[in-house]
């Protein structure tokens, strides 16, 4: 049978326009309810810049949105965000027992902007280009818990020329320079592994054979096919057996809007079950300073019912400060070199829960190549990757994950790591 495609804007995210209307307020009260049921490259550090993205063109019909109650509403300031708007959208996170517009003004005056809407289990969302006045009617809504810029954000990783495909063997040895990668025959049968990235090219010879659910459109930036390879292909991956889930929502150069990663998240949240008796992982490599829209959806994904790698990030500061990886319920990665030291432009502090080989990992790439790449982007998905091989074993839960490769973990190897930065680099159990 082949298995279904992720069709990324039929997510139970309905796409309109918005419009407002002044009379009075259109949301509807509910705390259930959800919307609708070996070619080198070299790669530089990816940060925030003037990357103009080409959004989709707005929608002709129109979705009329009534606000009334002036009850002051916070819209988040968002200066300090080391991303640039990704329009002039912005998204409207409402407040828990508020769910789906209602369009019952047709003629209310539409502002023709693309509109999306999250219905996730306690959490409700939209996100629409609004006039100042507009906004206004939203910040006065005590329906309205707080109100985003839509921004753009940025897969993280470094792309060297160099061949050194070494992480396996160190998830499986009690030392650094081991060749060999032992694991049990299991390796993530009946898992699946959502990969939240800039798609994967499924047509790889390291996929060839393998349960696959493929993405609406190519992969051309290489990012995802590189770390779906470390989670789950036939030479890199760590659990080879698990179902693989292309969830495209970066561009190819590897940038893309907060609602673009919403509209992922909102997937998973609401298909997380689908072929995966044996539960499900998510890998999120992005990055971005803390923003609450991102950590609260992230933190509703865990909520229903899945593991969640993300990465520290690479802006070598506390990750205290950078979501999703400061999501508590997440289980947030640091990488290490081949010499078990931290890499160091890599995120750290006490919010890190682990670390996995991060630097000059070899792996898938576009054009059926392969690529050494660097960054907290790899490391993630050897942790997503092992959570998905232990998932495999029936032996535990997805709560019980995250807090049993770190007990499982190497202890004390990771040098210049800073205080406060747990040193637990993971092992899968079958060390040697």
């Amino acid at each position: 049978m082949t298995p279904p495609r992720l069709q990324h804007n039929s997510v139970r995210v309905r796409m309109q326009t918005c419009a407002l209307s002044s009379s009075r307020t259109s949301f509807t009260e509910s705390s259930t309810k959800r919307a609708g049921n070996n070619n080198s490259l070299t790669r530089s550090p990816m940060a925030a810049k003037d990357n103009p993205l080409d959004f989709p063109a707005p929608s002709n019909t129109s979705l009329p949105l009534e606000i009334s109650n002036p009850v002051v509403s916070h819209l988040l300031n968002q200066d300090h965000v080391n991303s640039k708007p990704a329009s002039n959208r912005h998204i409207v996170k409402l407040k828990n027992g508020i769910t789906a517009l209602v369009a019952d003004n047709i003629n209310a005056p539409s502002i023709h902007a693309l509109s999306h809407e999250y219905s996730m289990s306690g959490f409700e969302a939209f996100a629409c280009s609004f006039t100042s006045e507009e906004l206004a009617h939203l910040q006065a809504s005590d329906q309205v818990d707080y109100i985003e810029e839509d921004r753009v954000m940025y897969s993280m990783s470094y792309t060297l020329q160099y061949n050194a495909p070494w992480g396996l063997a160190r998830f499986s040895s009690n030392s650094v320079g081991s060749t060999t990668y032992n694991y049990d025959d299991s390796a993530g049968a009946g898992t699946c592994a959502y990969i939240i990235d800039t798609g994967i090219q499924v047509d790889h010879p390291e996929f060839e054979g393998l349960d696959f659910s493929e993405g609406p459109s190519p992969e051309l930036d290489g990012h995802g096919t590189h770390v779906a390879g470390i989670i789950g292909s036939k030479s890199y991956g760590v659990a080879k057996k698990t179902k693989l889930y292309a969830n495209k929502v970066f561009d190819s150069s590897g940038f893309g809007a907060t609602t673009a990663v919403l509209d992922g998240i909102a997937y998973v949240t609401n298909n997380r079950t689908q072929d995966c008796p044996l539960g499900s992982v998510v890998n999120i490599s992005i990055g971005g300073y803390r923003r609450k829209i991102t950590y609260d959806a992230v933190a509703t994904l865990v909520r229903s019912g899945v593991f969640v790698a993300v990465s520290a990030g690479n802006e070598g500061a506390d990750v205290q400060n950078f979501s999703p990886g400061s999501v508590p319920s997440v289980c947030t990665v640091g990488p290490t070199t081949k010499n078990d030291t931290r890499l160091e432009w890599s995120n750290y502090g006490r919010g890190v829960d682990i670390h996995a080989p991060g630097f000059e990992i070899e792996s898938a790439f576009i054009d059926g190549a392969t690529a050494i790449e660097s960054g907290t982007s790899m490391a993630a998905p050897h942790i997503a990757g092992l959570a998905a091989y232990l998932l495999g074993s029936g032996k535990l839960t997805i709560e019980e994950l995250c807090k049993y490769i770190k007990a499982s973990a190497f202890k004390g190897l990771i040098s210049k790591l800073p205080d406060g930065t747990p040193n637990l680099l993971a092992s899968n159990g079958a060390s040697s």
